[in-house]
């Protein structure tokens, strides 16, 4: 019984920790940034505190102890061993090569922790705790509503900010799209939503990854939740107006059909993809006036306006300021780099100043590496200027900071994240070479690109090529591909702990046989509904089942027999016309949260008025509902055989007579 407790507690423990990561969120941008306790983040303490205690009762109640000690240890090991070489090189890294470059060590160490050690225990947790692979499913299902349920509310009543620039509060709603006239390459981040959150760029990830698992369940499981989900996610990404996540969605979309369609062909896929179709058409519509549509028909008619011209920059409007900018590079490109005078300084720092956005330089970058103390590198980098791709200015400056220190160790035990400071490039996988070495890159990226390889490696050994599981790994696989074409996913924690758990997800779903998910829910009123409820008692045995009625002095007595094998809904009778309101009420909200927790596959229920919220709310979540028609009605119908009847996927009378009031159900005979 405690182990049963314990392993409870771990599993709402790990929902938690992926549940709340967008209410901290929400806190930081808008709340409070930061509270800090013995100079630690607060919200950095909850996360770690989850999984450390966490970490603790998986060792005590995981089946596998010895693998998972094994496990643990050899990670530890190879963390402490590079974190001993890392520092050390740290220690030698020149600090007059870059001016926000710090030796802080233990600041580094704690940053690798709580950015990457937190993440990779959270794959470990989820494989060793014998969580159910469903209730991982519904809490990335749960998260992924309550995010886009504030990006589309925002949105429509005007709240929250857009996606660009960060700090421009929403001024436009999804009706203003359809009439927008882009005035500009970038004006369409008028349009663009991103809530309460704090990074639009960070939301397209998690979104992305998230999608491919969103888009199969829908189809897989043909209930609301799952198509409100997919429906809302969808809306909610478009909103964004990011690159990532408006044409993202569309290709994930495309990718699915063309799963479907090869799986078709080679496995006979026979269900119906029709309302998943119907909901990808709509999107698409509504794409042709997305944020990010408005920015490609205003790029397409730029080109064909200017077809034959060439211009520095596109973004430039008046001709007079192209000539000058022009005039102004051309004398740039005759100074001497490695001998800029201060005349030429003064130049280069002006037209700098003066083309900063033309440039594509962001002003926190030269404030962090700034002009005077880096005169060679900045006359260079004008002097090859060819777009104003920032990414691949903060590359640069990498790439130069790494070359001035001169170290060959550089490479591979990495010159700290701490000691670049703020040039973070989002490429990710570049930023963690030059920041961790090659050594720091397998440890801390190349574990995530191992386990999707030898997930992709077991299902092809164990025969299970399918659509759902190359659905699955899709998830994940993204998440791979964003962090290399757009960064904000490995520098990210709220982005690395969801393609955390979207892997351990998967290593839980590839170690759990479809019969794990067999559970059957038998729920019945207090008294002769029960009664006949229980003659199905043979039943329970060949089931994972679970019993809900409602609390009164004949039903406690089960509570021996059944223990944590049944619940109990508040007690109340239609008679107490002012208080059973109230009643019913409180009965629906638990019943919500009981499923929840249950996740039954089917529902059987004999009535009366407290299985019929059950019955819907299973039947919004895709569960069987079985319901069986009264013993006591032989000519009338029952009112909560009347609500059930048109959801029940199984109705079953005892009487023949009640055939004819209910034609489509099933004779079954006296049920005692």
């Amino acid at each position: 019984m405690k182990n049963i407790k314990l392993i409870k507690l771990n599993h709402i423990l790990l929902i938690t920790l992926i549940l709340i990561q967008p209410i901290i969120n929400i806190i930081r941008t808008n709340i409070i940034n930061d509270v800090q306790f013995l100079g630690i983040s607060v919200f950095e303490i909850i996360n770690i505190m989850i999984v450390g205690v966490s970490v603790i009762l998986t060792l005590l109640t995981t089946k596998s102890r010895k693998k998972y000690l094994i496990s643990m240890s050899i990670y530890a090991t190879i963390f402490l061993i590079y974190i001993v070489f890392h520092s050390f090189n740290i220690l030698k890294f020149n600090l007059n090569v870059y001016e926000n470059s710090t030796h802080d060590y233990i600041k580094e160490v704690y940053y690798l922790i709580r950015m990457f050690c937190i993440p990779t225990l959270l794959i470990v947790l989820l494989y060793f705790s014998d969580i159910k692979k469903e209730t991982c499913f519904k809490t990335i299902e749960f998260m992924i509503l309550f995010i886009s349920l504030i990006i589309i509310i925002c949105n429509v009543f005007k709240l929250g900010s857009t996606s660009y620039p960060t700090s421009s509060e929403q001024k436009y709603s999804i009706l203003n799209w359809f009439g927008f006239k882009s005035e500009g390459t970038y004006s369409y981040y008028v349009l663009t939503c991103k809530g309460f959150f704090g990074s639009a760029n960070q939301l397209s990830a998690i979104f992305l990854m998230i999608s491919p698992i969103v888009i199969y369940r829908a189809f897989n499981k043909k209930c609301f939740f799952n198509y409100f989900v997919l429906i809302l996610m969808s809306l909610a990404m478009l909103m964004l107006g990011t690159k990532t996540a408006n044409i993202g969605i569309m290709l994930v979309y495309i990718s699915f059909f063309i799963s479907y369609i090869f799986f078709k062909i080679i496995k006979k896929e026979k269900r119906s993809i029709k309302n998943t179709a119907i909901i990808f058409a709509c999107i698409t519509l509504l794409f042709i006036f997305s944020p990010v549509a408005h920015k490609i028909t205003f790029d397409l008619q730029k080109k064909l306006d200017a077809k034959g011209q060439t211009v520095i920059d596109e973004t430039l409007q008046e001709d007079e300021k192209k000539i000058e900018m022009s005039l102004s590079l051309a004398q740039i490109k005759e100074f001497d780099a490695q001998n800029i005078n201060e005349d030429d300084y003064n130049v280069l720092e002006n037209f700098i100043k003066t083309y900063q956005y033309n440039l594509g330089v962001p002003r926190y970058v030269v404030e962090n590496y700034k002009i005077n103390l880096h005169k060679e590198f900045w006359c260079k980098f004008i002097q090859n200027y060819n777009s104003n791709d920032y990414r691949r200015l903060k590359t640069s400056i990498l790439e130069n900071i790494f070359r001035e220190n001169d170290n060959n160790q550089d490479i591979i035990w990495g010159i700290g994240g701490n000691s670049l400071g703020y040039i973070y490039t989002e490429s990710d996988y570049s930023y963690q070479i030059y920041s961790y070495g090659i050594i720091g890159f397998v440890i801390f990226i190349g574990i995530y690109i191992l386990a999707i390889l030898y997930l992709v490696y077991k299902m092809f050994r164990k025969n299970n090529f399918n659509m759902e599981n190359c659905m699955y790994l899709f998830a994940p696989t993204l998440g791979l591909l964003i962090a290399y074409y757009s960064g904000h996913v490995f520098e990210r924690n709220f982005p690395l702990l969801i393609l955390a758990y979207l892997i351990g997800i998967i290593f839980v779903y590839m170690g759990q046989s479809k019969e794990d998910n067999k559970k059957v829910l038998f729920i019945a009123s207090t008294g002769g509904h029960l009664n006949e409820l229980m003659q199905l008692n043979p039943m329970f045995s060949k089931y994972d089942y679970h019993i809900i009625t409602e609390k009164d002095k004949t039903t406690c007595v089960l509570k021996e027999k059944y223990g944590d094998k049944i619940s109990y809904l508040k007690y109340g009778t239609r008679s107490k016309i002012f208080i059973y309101p109230f009643i019913f009420l409180f009965n629906c909200i638990k019943s919500f949260f009981v499923f929840i927790k249950l996740n039954p596959k089917v529902i059987v229920t004999t009535g009366t008025h407290t299985a019929v919220p059950m019955c819907y709310i299973g039947k919004m979540f895709g569960a069987k509902i079985i319901f069986i028609e009264t013993f006591a009605n032989r000519n009338t119908k029952t009112l909560s055989g009347k609500l059930v009847y048109p959801i029940a996927d199984l109705f079953i009378v005892q009487w023949k007579e009640m055939k004819e009031l209910y034609p489509k159900a099933v004779y079954g005979g006296a049920i005692y």
